[in-house]
């Protein structure tokens, strides 16, 4: 865990604070990376790396990422709201959550086929 600490704040810059959580400043969004830890047992599961929350329009965010070539492995509809699980560069999984079902944009995703709903 201290590589990777070292790495998303020594090397991406990514300030912390002092429970190691890290922020990420984007223009007019702060995103909080929550670093997600993977039991023993569950070696050879692909455990997501870290998650982030956005506020709103999840399915149009969805569909940004999609057009820009981000691989989706699943984006569910919850009772408490979104989550889907897309893939960095190196194959790491991420988790993207957001509690809100609104779309501003009207941004539709349940066509696709990593797409349900419960």
């Amino acid at each position: 865990m201290q590589d990777t600490e070292h790495f998303y704040q020594k090397i991406l810059e990514f300030p912390s604070d002092e429970e190691g959580t890290f922020y990420i400043d984007k223009e007019d969004c702060k995103i909080k990376v929550m670093f997600k830890y993977a039991r023993a047992e569950l070696k050879g599961e692909k455990n997501s790396l870290f998650e982030y929350s956005i506020a709103k329009n999840f399915p149009s965010y969805c569909i940004k990422l999609k057009e820009l070539g981000v691989e989706f492995d699943f984006v569910m509809m919850t009772p408490g709201g979104y989550v889907a699980r897309v893939f960095d560069p190196s194959g790491n999984p991420i988790e993207i959550t957001c509690d809100d079902f609104f779309d501003e944009a009207g941004g539709d995703i349940s066509a696709w086929s990593t797409y349900k709903r419960y």
